[in-house]
């Protein structure tokens, strides 16, 4: 299971919890992992296995989401060190939606997997006027696909539970450029359920019905 925020018992998830195949490689469409929180909690696990595979990860964070010392955590959990996963991960931080959307597209390597960590929060700041950050999100949006399609691997994460109107507008588009979709929930007991669906369509029938594709993950914890 992964660590709880209430133990300093950390522990690997069992063997059913395995690193996601579709992650390494390129379906022509970026993958994406959103639900509650705990998608950047699982998403940090998976970056670990992806280091310990030796894959080259460059992770962009859009809203202070890398968790350096839960990367360290899952490293002595697979016996061994921040700093060697450290050698297959770059990072970078993207302040403006000027800055991720600069950042997104002009990243150059068809080798690394690139993760972008909540990329739509600074674009519905307060300072950003609702139709600036509209149409600056579907501009995100269309070279989000774009790189997609020209084989650039790319991982989304972010949840879906923003209260905010340009959110709610642009979220059903990038779901559906989206494959797979991986929807995080937690339950009242705290136990994270992380399940696919392959389309937007499975995905918003489930998010409004409550139930869920097979499940890959299960833990106990309070993320």
């Amino acid at each position: 299971m992964l660590p709880s925020t209430n133990s300093r018992q950390n522990h690997l998830p069992s063997h059913q919890n395995t690193l996601p195949p579709e992650l390494n490689y390129c379906s022509g469409k970026p993958s994406l992992i959103t639900g509650t929180r705990a998608a950047f909690q699982i998403c940090h696990y998976w970056l670990a296995l992806l280091a310990h595979q030796h894959r080259n990860v460059h992770i962009l964070d859009c809203a202070i989401r890398f968790n350096l010392f839960d990367i360290s955590r899952y490293a002595k959990e697979l016996n061994s060190t921040a700093a060697e996963f450290l050698e297959n991960i770059s990072f970078q931080r993207a302040f403006t939606p000027y800055q991720i959307l600069d950042a997104v597209s002009s990243f150059n390597r068809k080798d690394c997997l690139q993760v972008i960590l909540a990329p739509c929060k600074q674009f519905l700041d307060g300072d950003v006027a609702l139709d600036e950050g509209l149409f600056l999100l579907k501009k995100l949006v269309t070279i989000f696909k774009r790189r997609s399609l020209q084989n650039y691997p790319l991982l989304i994460v972010e949840k879906n539970d923003y209260q905010h109107s340009v959110f709610n507008s642009i979220f059903p588009e990038l779901t559906s450029i989206s494959f797979p979709i991986w929807q995080v929930n937690t339950s009242q007991s705290g136990e994270i359920i992380v399940s696919k669906t392959s389309s937007y369509e499975k995905y918003l029938s489930r998010s409004n019905n409550g139930q869920n594709t097979h499940t890959i993950l299960k833990t106990n914890s309070d993320f």
